[in-house]
């Protein structure tokens, strides 16, 4: 209906926003691409959200250290895009505590309320699991 079709174009309109968001990184060394999708390695944010799945890891020469790869990294309450540059450049180069990482095409696919469910999914079962581990 109306709420789906909003939904859809909500999604196209944040995916076309974060593919036009400025040009990339012109570093040498890196390679073309490499600086949009990815985001800061964090271990406490190692699974997607949504699908469930493990999120890629490699080494980033743009960040010069670990970083998910073919992600993307918001604020809870944001559907724009974080962008992390070049350390080179001395940019921002670790996740705020509020922000939540999502396998791209997950993120692209779902809607504001169905990311911030599964947060609070995600949430609900850390901290059941973390009550049950207290003696």
């Amino acid at each position: 209906g109306v709420e789906e079709q909003r939904a859809q174009e909500e999604r196209l309109r944040a995916q076309q926003q974060a593919e036009s968001d400025g040009g990339e990184d012109e570093d040498s060394d890196v390679e073309k691409g490499m600086g949009r999708w990815i985001c800061p390695f964090d271990e406490r944010r190692s699974i997607c959200p949504l699908s469930g799945e493990p999120l890629e890891r490699v080494w980033s020469p743009l960040l010069n250290d670990w970083a998910f790869e073919d992600v993307v990294a918001t604020e809870v309450d944001s559907a724009a895009p974080l962008r992390f540059h070049s350390a080179h450049r001395g940019g921002v180069q670790t996740l705020s505590e509020t922000a939540a990482v999502f396998k791209k095409s997950c993120f692209f696919s779902s809607t504001p309320a169905s990311r911030k469910e599964a947060l609070r999914d995600c949430h609900s079962a850390l901290t059941a699991s973390a009550s049950s581990a207290v003696p």
